[in-house]
């Protein structure tokens, strides 16, 4: 099977980033993400359990927020029984 890969980098403002993470709220709704650019394009179809994992850093005047979604498409996961839920408010 083919390898596909999408990747993005850019500089946007909140209001930018506030639309791309709606966006991509109403695809995984929806059942299906498509991501294009000038250069490359890939469609995924997030289904069933997926696996979330967010990690957040400060150091100085630096921040960063990284948020993951994994699954597969042909195989079944379980709910671990070790999973707490985190909390993500204002």
């Amino acid at each position: 099977m083919a390898k596909q890969k999408f990747s993005y980098d850019s500089i946007q403002d909140v209001s930018s980033v506030r639309r791309y993470l709606k966006s991509l709220i109403r695809s995984i709704d929806e059942g299906k993400i498509s991501l294009s650019s000038e250069e490359e394009s890939i469609d995924l179809k997030p289904k069933g359990l997926l696996h979330f994992s967010i990690e957040a850093r400060k150091k100085g005047s630096k921040n960063k927020l990284t948020l993951e979604l994994r699954w597969t498409d042909k195989k079944e996961l379980h709910m671990d029984d070790e999973s707490k839920p985190v909390k993500i408010s204002s």
